[in-house]
């Protein structure tokens, strides 16, 4: 990045910024450990620890005195405060610091001060909207522009890119544990209903209820074909598969949370695949 004939680099490792170069001279090397960012040490050995919140986020900065978001005086000043999407609250009560690490910094993400855009590798991200300025590269799901979901307070976007299928997979694992539970009986087929049932309402959650039930329907009705279910089984897998996608995709767009739509389509993932074995028990 080049601004003002200042060309500034970054030395990464894996996904991680390690070191900051201005011109080709290092102006900044930073620890990452389990937390993520651990401090950053400027080119005359001065160190920042970072202090974070429960998202992730740089909330203060603390220098080797231990004081904390001081200023160029060296006055402590507060701790920095964010809106769900990012924004800074408080940036006139709160020194700028050395770093570019803020809101979810932990993750590596840096904004940029001339912009306010946080750059989370895939694309950029703009907490003044609580929207990436580009579409989604994966072309995950229905609206490419979307922040985790528009649920900022419990998910982080870890590279700029929304992987569904992982939230899928949760929600179908979920959804056959639950079912041998409930069964209590812990069989690969107990197991594989609720897993697929679950699976499609999570589906539905992000596709919408007419996805949902499609999918939920066609892959149910495909599990119990391969494990031999008969005809009536088969009919039985495709209505209970469509209730719970479309289940899914209805609450959804109701709470307009998709996580709390998987917690839910779990559940209903779970109990669907249950009926669907007392509705197939009879003869």
């Amino acid at each position: 990045m080049t601004l003002g004939g200042v060309t500034t680099s970054f030395l990464l490792d894996r996904q991680n910024v390690v070191q900051e170069t201005q011109n080709g001279s290092p102006v900044a090397t930073y620890l990452v450990g389990p937390r993520g960012m651990e401090y950053r040490q400027d080119a005359s050995g001065q160190r920042r620890w970072y202090i974070y919140d429960g998202l992730g986020s740089v909330i203060a900065e603390v220098d080797q005195d231990g004081k904390v978001n001081p200023d160029q005086q060296g006055n402590e000043t507060p701790l920095r405060k964010y809106d769900v999407y990012g924004a800074i609250r408080n940036s006139q009560e709160v020194a700028p610091g050395t770093s570019s690490h803020k809101f979810v910094g932990s993750l590596g993400h840096s904004t940029e001060d001339d912009t306010g855009l946080i750059y989370m590798r895939a694309r950029y991200y703009d907490p003044a909207i609580g929207r990436f300025i580009s579409e989604d590269p994966a072309r995950d799901g229905l609206n490419w522009y979307l922040y985790c979901e528009n649920n900022p307070v419990n998910l982080v976007d870890q590279n700029g890119e929304w992987v569904i299928p992982v939230a899928i997979a949760i929600a179908g694992l979920v959804g056959g544990i639950m079912n041998c539970l409930l069964a209590g009986e812990w069989t690969f087929a107990k197991f594989a209903h609720g897993f697929v049932v679950g699976a499609a309402a999570a589906a539905g959650g992000f596709a919408g209820p007419g996805v949902g039930a499609a999918v939920g329907a066609i892959t149910n009705a495909l599990s119990v074909a391969l494990q031999g279910g008969s005809w009536r089984e088969i009919k039985a897998a495709l209505a209970f598969g469509a209730v719970a996608g479309g289940a899914g995709g209805l609450l959804e767009a109701v709470e307009g949370v998709v996580f709390i739509a998987l917690f839910y389509s779990a559940v209903v993932g779970m109990l669907t695949s249950d009926a669907q074995a007392y509705a197939t028990s009879f003869d």
